[in-house]
């Protein structure tokens, strides 16, 4: 991240003007009503997901699209609405695929809210009760293997 930019996760999106930045999970050109094609993208962080609709001059929309790639961490500044759970970007210029280096990558994993010793617990539980002895000895090594977590 640049010096004094604050990631805005997804659950703390409020209405009107945001500048942040996501993963892109999914990427399609959809039509408006009035048959002009605009990009959609659901985007994501490690605390949820939203979408994004990026409204350009027609010849710009396809030139943008192929631009990104699902994976690719995007810095995007637009309104966003909370009725339609959706960010607008209305110029090209107000989004763009960042580097790694302009990232905390842990800012985009998935995690669960639970504490992961209690699921590990959980786990190595269920791993005991298995009846089918081939299915638990690989389990046992694949849990006890300090390289996998």
């Amino acid at each position: 991240m640049f010096e004094n930019e604050k990631k805005i996760f997804a659950k703390n999106l409020q209405e009107g003007y945001t500048k942040t930045k996501f993963q892109i999970y999914e990427k399609r050109i959809r039509q408006t009503r009035k048959g002009e094609n605009y990009i959609e993208l659901r985007l994501g962080d490690r605390t949820g997901t939203t979408t994004a609709r990026l409204f350009f001059e027609q010849a710009q929309v396809k030139t943008k699209f192929e631009s990104f790639s699902k994976g690719n961490i995007v810095r995007l500044e637009g309104q966003y609405s909370k009725k339609f759970k959706s960010i607008s970007v209305n110029d090209p210029a107000k989004i763009s695929k960042c580097s790694s280096s302009e990232c905390c990558l842990e800012d985009f994993r998935c995690t669960s809210g639970k504490n992961i010793k209690e699921l590990l617990g959980e786990i190595k539980t269920t791993i005991e009760a298995m009846k089918n002895d081939h299915l638990k000895r690989l389990l046992e090594e694949m849990f006890n293997d300090q390289n996998i977590h």
